[in-house]
């Protein structure tokens, strides 16, 4: 279905295996995000002075639904995939 996040809209992704083995061992964890989510999470983004375009946003928007699961002080690194100037 269309996605504003076509960078990650990729059915079988290339190295899908490894990262879910990565996930896996590290106890990491995946979230799903609708498209108002991402919209919500660019828009988020952009008041904390970042110009992200939608696939980008996806990670921000992760992050902000995992965040009332993280330990006090918890160092989180999302990364910001492509520039808003891209979108």
């Amino acid at each position: 279905r269309p996605t504003a996040a076509g960078g990650v809209a990729v059915a079988a992704p290339p190295r899908g295996r490894a990262v879910l083995a990565a996930v896996r061992s590290t106890g990491g964890t995946l979230v799903g995000v609708a498209e108002a989510e991402i919209r919500a999470a660019r828009a988020e983004a952009a008041r904390w002075g970042w110009y992200i375009e939608p696939t980008a946003a996806v990670g921000v928007c992760g992050m902000i639904k995992l965040l009332d699961r993280l330990p006090p002080r918890a160092a989180v690194v999302v990364p910001l995939t492509g520039s808003g100037l891209k979108a």
